[in-house]
């Protein structure tokens, strides 16, 4: 949900209806859309630093050395954390019933995995 709210890939609009749609589906209330809305636009933030500096570690390189790909791991990290960092924020803000609906598909995917 996040990685789609945050994309620097997507337009405007494509993101926009997204979110809309997200408001139906759990059941936001105006607090929890605009607590979703930013922890997006902190990831969005993140993103976009993220790949000008990966960027800048491939720039001319035919071949990357171990220092470079540990480099990328490092941002890809970076990335990971920050993703988790705000989904708990998020869980820890929504209302509980709220909480419970945007665990559901963690769940689903969890379980499949599981067989």
């Amino acid at each position: 949900m996040l990685m789609n709210l945050a994309s620097i890939d997507h337009g405007v609009d494509a993101i926009a209806l997204y979110e809309r749609a997200l408001i139906r589906q759990f059941g936001f209330n105006q607090q929890e859309s605009a607590l979703v809305h930013a922890a997006a636009m902190r990831l969005n933030a993140l993103q976009r630093q993220l790949r000008s500096s990966s960027q800048a570690i491939r720039n001319g390189k035919n071949k990357l050395s171990g220092g470079d790909v540990g480099a990328l791991e490092r941002l890809d990290a970076q990335r990971e954390q920050l993703i988790i960092t705000l989904s708990n924020e998020i869980l820890n803000s929504v209302r509980p019933e709220t909480a419970d609906r945007l665990r559901g598909p963690g769940r689903v995917l969890g379980s499949r995995a599981k067989n």
